[in-house]
């Protein structure tokens, strides 16, 4: 598997051939990573993958955001099982922490976290 590589500010790397381009379980991580900040149907050809941001981050909507994300990790290609999922939002600096544990084609256990702040999250505002 290979899947566009990242830089810092979350964009795609351009102009450095298949230095571009994560291998293998990085590229996997980026994909669950590119696929958990998404908005759900906010990407024109993907309109049902994302996470409902705008109503999942409210109160009470814990264990339906943590369905969301297993949902959505587990029909990532490549992923086969996940082991462990736990997330935790602060409310004083709004952002969430997803650290996940999946096994995948690769690996029995491939460990990774995902944090954004819940007002860069695809337009979600007043979290």
């Amino acid at each position: 598997m290979k899947f566009r590589g990242l830089d810092s500010n979350g964009d795609w790397m351009l102009g450095q051939g298949l230095g571009s381009y994560a291998k293998e379980s990085a590229a996997l991580a980026l994909n669950i990573q590119t696929r958990i900040l998404s908005w759900y149907g906010n990407c024109f050809f993907a309109m049902q993958d994302g996470i409902d941001w705008r109503n999942r981050l409210d109160k009470g909507q814990e264990s339906n955001l943590v369905a969301e994300l297993n949902n959505l990790i587990i029909q990532t290609d490549g992923v086969i099982g996940i082991n462990s999922l736990k997330t935790s939002i602060s409310s004083s600096t709004r952002a969430i922490s997803i650290q996940y544990d999946v096994q995948t084609v690769y690996t029995r256990s491939y460990r990774a976290t995902v944090t954004a702040i819940a007002s860069s999250i695809a337009g979600v505002q007043n979290v």
